[in-house]
């Protein structure tokens, strides 16, 4: 069996479409290292955090605090909750 025929053969894996978050962005726009910001808070796993920045999972207020609070001090500056999430249903 050549490489082709064992490539052809292969189902594709069904991923779901990504939606850039607000935190993503956010981090994107101050050029914020994530694994930096993470590691100031601590919030949840490594493999949680990049969840939460690709939207596949949701935080919890907690989460959301720890988070505000790790782009604050990597910043240097207040940073509300409203800039990093979509609190749409809570305000």
């Amino acid at each position: 069996m050549t490489r082709e025929q064992s490539k052809a053969g292969k189902k594709k894996r069904k991923t779901l479409p990504r939606r850039v978050t607000k935190l993503a962005r956010f981090m994107k726009k101050h050029q914020m290292v994530p694994f930096r910001v993470w590691r100031l808070g601590r919030p949840c796993s490594w493999r949680h955090f990049g969840a939460l920045r690709n939207g596949r999972n949701e935080p919890t207020r907690p989460m959301m605090i720890a988070i505000g609070k790790a782009c604050s001090r990597y910043l240097g500056r207040t940073v509300r909750i409203a800039e990093l999430f979509d609190l749409g249903r809570y305000e």
